[in-house]
């Protein structure tokens, strides 16, 4: 039976072979028959009770191979908008932006610029929106995160930042469809995506959703990834309070942030902070805590929803410690609020090209379609993997190629099951980098020589 299921399911194969990004979407669609739970790794997982009988749900996973792609989705809702522009790299587009919130309160406490922050209040404010999707802490014991619905100023202050943490829908879906009123969602894009995929099947809750905020997307961590920089801290799990993913140090490059912990200590908060250039493989590229599911998405700038907020990583604004937020906007309504921001003097924005767009993600880009394709080219024959659209090809995918996206991809399952091991047999941060500080070292040394490269050519201005 089991067999004949795997040939039917298309879900069942995207959990067994570890492609769930544990967005929760199709717990939200049937929860009676799907149950989330967090596993030993710290990543959401949906626990089925039968997979026969599933296949609407299915039509919601991002990641089930049903042809109903980003392309499919974001040309439904925006090929026809009003000077609607496209690349491959960012999807539809009207304008590009590099900006900040003039609240200079606001926007020290945000990730980057605080534009994210500032949309949800002027939508709030102005009585375009009724309730707020986003995700919050957690009151759940051992629970950092989770999504939540909001709809004060107040709650919302709360939820500000980046959270590299696993959060799920399943609770919020159901919430949503209950609650009369409008709603904005913000997520990463494999969320917004998801939930276009509901809201194609569910007119009812397509009529609620007035509004999405995507997120620029390098990947999801599992929800280890906190304690282990709760370590390098010196701070251990049972005391950790609260964690600060990209806290601000002034004076620093914006990359330049730093991971802080509040904890306590004979009943004290305290606080620890630890700059990220000083965690041990903390580089993005390294996959460290990463779910498997993010090497095989190809979506970098949220291409379904109707704006896209991120990092704007560009040399002229990076060097601020402040941030800067990087806008790509789909829709017309966004574009005429982020027009009467600028007229309340209430935001700052610097018109930029979509190139300097693209330059801004150039890491992720690369990662998520050239080497996403040589990933794909390394399967067996026999190995299931969702399909993924097809760009045009940048790189001869060399031996050399091979081995850094081999060196990753095994990061990224050695790290997870390294810290679960160090965690059951009470072991500390030297278990954890004597286990695995080969993978990075190779990669370090097979990348020098382009660093090299470009140091030198900066420093010599060539």
């Amino acid at each position: 039976m089991k067999g004949s299921l795997k040939k039917q399911s298309e879900l069942l194969k995207v959990i067994e072979n570890d492609y769930c990004v544990g967005c929760g979407m199709c717990a939200a669609k049937d929860p009676n028959q799907i149950k989330m739970y967090l596993n030993e790794y710290g990543q959401y997982k949906p626990k089925v009770k039968n997979f026969s009988g599933i296949s609407e749900i299915e039509k919601i996973c991002p990641f089930t191979n049903d042809k109903v792609d980003e392309d499919v989705i974001a040309g439904e809702l925006f090929r026809e908008t009003e000077n609607i522009k496209h690349t491959d790299e960012t999807g539809f587009y009207i304008d590009t932006f590099v900006g900040y919130t003039l609240d200079e309160e606001e926007r020290l406490a945000a990730t980057s610029g605080g534009l994210i922050s500032w949309l949800a209040q002027y939508l709030l404010k102005n009585d375009l929106i009724d309730y707020i999707v986003c995700v919050g802490p957690s009151s759940e014991e051992g629970k950092h995160f989770e999504y939540q619905i909001v709809n004060s100023i107040e709650a919302l202050a709360k939820c500000k930042k980046s959270k590299y943490y696993p959060v799920e829908v399943s609770s919020v879906i159901p919430k949503i469809r209950e609650l009369e009123g409008r709603f904005l969602f913000i997520g990463l894009p494999c969320f917004i995506k998801a939930l276009r995929k509901f809201t194609r099947l569910d007119p009812s809750l397509n009529e609620k959703i007035h509004y999405t905020i995507g997120l620029i997307c390098g990947h999801l961590k599992t929800a280890k990834y906190a304690r282990y920089l709760a370590h390098h801290c010196g701070v251990s799990n049972e005391s950790i309070v609260n964690v600060d993913f990209r806290h601000k140090v002034k004076g620093n490059a914006a990359i330049n942030y730093a991971f802080k912990v509040d904890y306590m200590k004979n009943n004290t908060l305290k606080s620890e902070q630890i700059l990220m250039k000083n965690v041990w493989g903390s580089s993005w590229g390294n996959n460290l805590f990463m779910l498997k599911a993010c090497e095989y998405c190809d979506d970098v700038f949220s291409e379904t929803a109707d704006i896209t907020i991120g990092d704007a990583w560009l040399k002229d604004y990076s060097l601020d410690y402040r941030g800067h937020s990087l806008v790509l906007n789909r829709s017309n309504s966004f574009k005429e609020i982020l027009e009467a921001g600028i007229s309340r003097n209430e935001i700052h924005l610097d018109k930029i090209t979509i190139d300097e767009a693209i330059e801004s993600q150039s890491a992720g880009l690369r990662q998520r379609r050239n080497g996403l394709n040589a990933r794909l080219q390394m399967h067996e024959n026999n190995q299931w993997a969702p399909k993924k659209r097809k760009f045009a090809t940048q790189y001869n995918y060399s031996f050399i190629y091979k081995i850094v996206q081999f060196l990753r991809i095994e990061l990224c399952k050695k790290s997870k099951e390294t810290f679960l091991s160090q965690e059951l047999n009470g072991k500390g941060l030297g278990y954890f980098k004597q286990k695995l500080w080969v993978y990075p070292f190779i990669l370090w040394a097979i990348n020098f020589p382009k660093r090299l490269k470009r140091k030198l050519m900066n420093i010599f201005k060539l």
